[in-house]
């Protein structure tokens, strides 16, 4: 994977889409990490937030996802799945 490239994460069971814009290496075990621009991402926001308020010791939003945290799609095979859907419909 490479900066620019489209890629979902699943998160419970919220599926997120975003674009890779930075990619690191954090630590010595050799992982590939990234950040990720997510787009229309409000509900994990408000997750995050939720739990923040029930448990003061709960995770902070996630800035920096290992290579096997997220996977890269083609954004063309989503379109063509997304309008066969539609055509479905």
């Amino acid at each position: 994977m490479k900066v620019g490239d489209l890629v979902y994460n699943v998160w419970g069971n919220l599926l997120r889409f975003g674009t890779i814009i930075k990619k690191t290496t954090l630590d010595d075990s050799g992982w590939a990490y990234f950040q990720v621009n997510w787009y229309d991402d409000s509900k994990y926001e408000k997750a995050v937030n939720w739990r923040k308020n029930l448990w003061s010791d709960a995770p902070e939003k996630k800035i920096n996802y290992r290579a096997d945290e997220i996977k890269q799609i083609d954004p063309d095979r989503i379109q063509s799945v997304i309008n066969k859907f539609k055509s479905d419909v």
